[in-house]
């Protein structure tokens, strides 16, 4: 039984079984609509299921089923995707000085997620699996002593956040925490592609067991 609270109902959510099919369903104490409304409440409880069936409180404003208000959110959400697309860009045209400076103040302020973001949206492309996140480019920060797995220059100032399998090897490559690490400019720069393999062994580096089970 899981109990929560929503629209200043106390909610309590149980099993129950409606026409020899066992659902999740809300047990609170009944109260109308005109009733929760002069109460101050957001949500109403009946008692009875709507008419897709689910068991769930009301809203005070519309009278429509919490349940079947949120499917139909998500439904619209998901129909409305090209639209949104097209007014994402409507609004970047028109405002385009605007937005510049809103993204550059942004990848300022924010460095890690602009770098993941940007991986991520590279490996979509590329059709490669993973994500990984600018926290975990700090642990990555932390566990390197902030120092590049290279050259072992410190890197706390600046650094590249490099695929150990190149992003390109859409084969074997991932975009994950596993397939990361830092290095410093050049070293990456030095690196660009190299089979990991070859690059590890001319710097006396051994790889991790997620880079050589993937590279098997």
């Amino acid at each position: 039984m899981l109990t929560r609270k929503g629209g200043g109902l106390s909610i309590k959510r149980e099993m129950v079984t409606f026409g020899g099919t066992e659902r999740g369903c809300i047990n609170m104490e009944i109260i109308g609509r005109e009733a929760a409304k002069a109460a101050g409440l957001t949500r109403y409880f009946t008692g009875k299921p709507c008419k897709s069936g689910h068991m769930e409180p009301r809203l005070v404003s519309s009278g429509d089923c919490a349940q079947c208000k949120k499917r139909h959110a998500a439904k619209l959400y998901r129909n409305n995707l090209e639209a949104r697309k097209i007014n994402r860009k409507k609004q970047y045209d028109n405002n385009k000085e605007i937005e510049l400076t809103r993204a550059k103040i942004y990848k300022h302020n924010n460095p890690d997620k602009f770098k993941a973001y940007n991986h991520a949206r590279k490996a979509r492309k590329l059709q490669v699996g993973g994500r990984y996140t600018a926290e975990d480019i700090a642990n990555l920060l932390r566990n390197q002593d902030g120092l590049c797995v290279c050259c072992k220059t410190d890197i706390r100032n600046g650094y590249h956040v490099d695929h150990i399998i190149p992003i390109s090897d859409t084969t074997h490559s991932s975009n994950d925490p596993w397939n990361i690490q830092l290095l410093c400019g050049p070293c990456n720069i030095r690196k660009n592609n190299e089979n990991p393999v070859t690059w590890a062994a001319r710097h006396g580096l051994t790889l991790s067991i997620d880079v050589l089970a993937a590279l098997a």
